[in-house]
């Protein structure tokens, strides 16, 4: 039994020793990896939910029935503070824009902005209308 022992603990040394330098290599690695990629996923995914959550409340439409960018201007000024957003509706048969909203308080002054656009439609009793609503967004 003592002539097995002196094999085992070499065993024992050597696979100790490839998984710690498993380890110390996953570090370096990992200390490497930057994580300004994964700012902007996570610009992109908030930009798409404060779409979502102006579609899903009508402020595009009740903007365009108003003619007014007070609604939008309320609904963005409640998102978080250190996140900016422009709100601009678009009409696809001129190109132009009719209503714009931008959070107050911010300028637009980066260079890192997520951008998402919608289309919706404002149905009133005589007229059917199509929209463009784009909701960009950056960090302060």
């Amino acid at each position: 039994m003592n002539k097995f022992g002196f094999v085992v603990t070499v065993d024992a040394f050597l696979g100790a020793t490839l998984v710690l330098l498993f380890i110390v290599i996953s570090f370096f690695y990992l200390s490497h990896v930057s994580l300004t990629s994964w700012d902007q996923v996570d610009l992109r995914n908030t930009v798409n939910d404060e779409a979502a959550i102006l579609e899903k409340t009508n402020a595009f439409e009740y903007s365009i029935n108003q003619s007014s960018s007070d609604v939008l201007l309320a609904k963005i000024d409640e998102s978080y503070s250190n996140t900016c957003f422009e709100v601009t509706i678009i009409d696809p048969s001129t190109s132009m824009p009719v209503i714009h909203s931008l959070k107050t308080g911010c300028t637009k002054n980066s260079s890192e902005v997520a951008s998402v656009e919608r289309s919706f439609v404002v149905n009133d009793d005589e007229n059917v209308s199509f929209y463009i609503a784009r909701v960009e967004g950056w960090i302060k």
